[in-house]
């Protein structure tokens, strides 16, 4: 093992803000690493034990949690992606830093790598299990790391927390029975925890950040990085899959909608793809109408009548709390997870076990961040062997740090913006007020890796008629915070 010279790799999630699980259970203690093994400068190949410790210094003594080992774990071309866990003790606020060492898989002969690496916090929000409300038997819900054990914690209105919670709550951990309430009045929270998001979606705080190319590749010449800001807002925590879609679908065309194209799904779990940027804006105001919301969307500048049937003009309502797309600027905010300099949600490295997409290490477009062997996905395309769409069930992946699944890959999602030769900036930014071509984000299932950055600005006609690249593009949709 002296021939192990040097490991690059890039933290996938926060210390201690870790992603929220996708209901209401105690968030879990696990995050996700991804590196890249170097043997006498080239990458390695085969099995390998890797080795995990947590200290409170960057040299020397100091050792907080750990270690622990994942056996065994298979690397191609260097790249791996591992789940480490040193449970609910660690991570109580204070800086630390992670030391990697490896071994030949089985010789517990452990090479240490350096130097250790600093690890630091990305915000989080706590999601429900039904809207507006946080409900039943929670056992543990740990909250952004640690809450102080003095002062008063807050209360979810109406219902003030009970005595339990505030006597019982060291460590950031929150005991009670139960809780109602969506949150409204929630006080004393560190600033980066907010109010509860609804079921299936994830709060984003609001703030500035930059937008666009940090990671420094050369081939985005569009994506120059731009100073911008965007209000807090909820995001569907996964792609729109086929039977939330179908759901929506047949309560709108029963209810004055029409759409071109009626969508199309692998598996009820998978993301429903086969729509055009109508079809979509349409199915949104369904659902704001199906649950009683405002529309967004309406077919006349004075919003006077809902936009449900037709390909024309489209005029939103920025105020209407209903659901709508992201706008580009939200988009990728979301998909950074609280990230700043990396090139994917999770860091700067691509391989199939992170993401749905077409790998081309030895193919027409390699590309030093990719580590899938040629082809499709070989989880996608056993699931679906004969056609397109070779889509995952959506959540087969790791979230990134804001609990986000399928950020890169699986399938674009249509943005409200029309695309422009540059960013735009500012706080709140819609794009352009004309266009030719709606934004599409995220990289597809059919996408070398390069398609899969967060920065890779794609766009695409709205309304391209019976195209066979709409199987290649989905959507998610966000609420305004609060609503």
């Amino acid at each position: 093992m002296n021939r192990l010279k040097s490991i690059l790799a890039a933290l996938i999630a926060a210390a201690g803000l870790l992603p929220p699980a996708a209901s209401s259970h105690a968030q879990g203690t696990a995050f996700l690493y991804q590196g890249r093994l170097l043997d006498q400068g080239n990458p390695a190949n085969g099995l390998y034990d890797l080795r995990f410790a947590l200290y409170n210094t960057a040299a020397g003594a100091g050792l907080e949690a750990g270690p622990v080992t994942n056996a065994a774990i298979s690397l191609n071309q260097g790249g791996f992606t591992v789940p480490v866990d040193f449970g609910p003790a660690a991570f109580q606020g204070a800086t630390c830093w992670l030391e990697v060492a490896v071994s030949p898989a089985g010789a517990n002969q452990f090479t240490t790598l350096a130097p250790r690496q600093a690890l630091t916090s990305a915000p989080w929000a706590l999601q429900t299990a039904a809207a507006g409300n946080l409900l039943g038997a929670l056992a543990t819900a740990q909250l952004s790391g640690g809450i102080p054990s003095a002062g008063v914690f807050g209360r979810l209105s109406p219902t003030i927390l009970p005595a339990a919670v505030v006597t019982n709550r060291a460590n950031g951990l929150v005991l009670a029975g139960s809780f109602s309430g969506d949150g409204v009045g929630l006080t004393n929270l560190p600033a980066n925890l907010a109010r509860l998001a609804p079921a299936g979606m994830q709060l984003i705080t609001a703030g500035s950040f930059t937008l666009g190319n940090t990671f420094g590749d050369s081939d985005l010449p569009d994506a120059n990085p731009t100073n911008t800001a965007v209000s807090a807002f909820y995001i569907d925590t996964t792609l729109v899959t086929w039977s939330q879609w179908q759901a929506r679908y047949c309560w709108a065309t029963n209810n004055g909608y029409d759409f071109v194209n009626s969508g199309l799904g692998k598996a009820p779990n998978h993301p429903v793809v086969q729509l055009d940027w109508f079809d979509v804006v349409k199915w949104c105001n369904a659902r704001s109408e199906q649950v009683g919301r405002p529309a967004v969307y309406y077919a006349d500048p004075g919003f006077t009548m809902v936009y449900r049937r037709g390909e024309g003009v489209v005029y939103p309502n920025w105020s209407a709390t209903g659901f709508r797309l992201p706008t580009e600027a939200e988009w990728e905010k979301a998909a950074g997870g609280g990230f700043t300099g990396v090139r994917f949600p999770w860091g700067n490295l691509i391989d199939p076990n992170v993401a749905c997409y077409y790998g081309a290490t030895n193919a027409i477009h390699p590309q030093p961040y990719d580590f899938s062997p040629p082809g499709f996905n070989a989880l996608a395309h056993s699931i679906t062997p004969f056609a397109e769409p070779y889509t995952t069930p959506v959540g087969t992946y790791a979230p990134n740090n804001y609990g986000l699944y399928d950020m890169a890959g699986n399938a674009f999602e249509w943005c409200w913006d029309w695309y422009g030769t540059s960013y735009p900036g500012g706080a709140d930014p819609h794009g352009p007020a004309t266009g030719s071509e709606r934004v599409i984000r995220g990289g597809t299932f059919a996408s070398y890796a390069f398609w899969c950055r967060i920065a890779q600005r794609n766009r695409y006609a709205p309304a391209p008629g019976a195209d066979p690249y709409l199987l290649r593009i989905g959507f998610r949709t966000v609420l305004p915070a609060g609503a």
